[in-house]
């Protein structure tokens, strides 16, 4: 039998796991309980709630990383801190950048406030949630134009955020931030004369 909300993994018949009274998906290990005597099938309402229940998490910690990225493009420094921890850690470009409060007043507030436009694009995420910890790895592009420079700015960009949950809600307790520049922006950057700085790195 096939569990339509496992992405088609295998349901083990209870004989399989010798002989008690639990069925288990092989790949998604959903560990279903049934009654003994019955030995009924649960429905597949209960499967569906089950799984909904399982992805909530992740789709929690994805809102809060979408909020993220949406502030950066609006350039939003106070929605940036909501965001975080009080005492959340940030490295980046080979550093330790200090907590949330010190980052964002010394380093990136100053930088956004430097550019006319700030586009993240082509991301892809990754989660992964134990409990009231998460993590997760993020890849992207950005593209920046920066207020009295010619052309834009492009940089490939990655990234690792650990998060908690704290009274309900998940924030983020570090965040480790890398990029680099694409060949085809410095040729271009080199050829109308501007100067690129790392930013960010």
């Amino acid at each position: 039998m096939v569990c339509s909300s496992c992405a088609g993994s295998r349901l083990l018949a209870p004989s399989a796991l010798g002989g008690g009274g639990s069925l288990g998906f092989e790949k998604n290990r959903c560990n279903i309980t049934i009654s003994p005597r019955s030995r009924s099938w649960p429905s597949p309402l209960r499967l569906r709630r089950r799984h909904r229940r399982r992805r909530a998490p992740a789709a929690e910690v994805r809102n809060v990383l979408d909020a993220f990225t949406t502030a950066l493009e609006q350039r939003e420094v106070r929605e940036l801190a909501r965001l975080f921890t009080p005492d959340a850690a940030v490295l980046e470009g080979g550093r330790y950048e200090g907590p949330i409060g010190q980052y964002l007043n010394h380093h990136l507030g100053p930088e956004l406030a430097a550019f006319d436009s700030f586009e993240i694009k082509n991301r892809k995420v990754d989660i992964q949630v134990l409990g009231e910890v998460a993590w997760a790895r993020e890849e992207h592009g950005y593209v920046i134009r920066a207020k009295g420079r010619q052309g834009v700015i492009e940089r490939r960009g990655v990234s690792t955020a650990v998060l908690v949950r704290s009274a309900g809600a998940w924030r983020i307790a570090q965040l480790h931030l890398s990029s680099r520049a694409l060949r085809a922006t410095r040729a271009r950057l080199h050829a109308v004369g501007v100067k690129q700085r790392p930013l960010p790195d």
